[in-house]
């Protein structure tokens, strides 16, 4: 079975890697791996080390969790900043 992936791309200031990139870079991982792109969230101008709500792309994908099996970033950093990221009810439910 094909893995379902999203491509998560967060830019937060004008030097960062920009969100075209991202794509490309991200893109070229899930076609490498036989994946298929089931979604991308993109958060423009928004900084990690702050909370991300529901509102914000972040938010969304963690909603969609149960219809997705990788998340794909360029850099960690780019995904998450702190553990606080990753302990949240979406993320720590258990998956088959």
């Amino acid at each position: 079975m094909t893995k379902r992936a999203a491509l998560y791309l967060r830019q937060s200031k004008s030097d960062d890697e920009g969100i075209e990139r991202q794509t490309e870079r991200t893109s070229a991982l899930a076609t490498a791996r036989g994946w298929t792109v089931a979604a991308t969230f993109i958060d423009n101008d928004v900084s990690a080390s702050k909370p991300r709500g529901p509102g914000t792309a972040w938010g969304k994908m963690l909603a969609a969790a149960d219809e997705l099996d990788v998340v794909i970033g360029v850099d960690l950093d780019r995904v998450v900043r702190s553990t606080r990221d990753l302990n949240t009810p979406s993320t720590t439910a258990s998956h088959s």
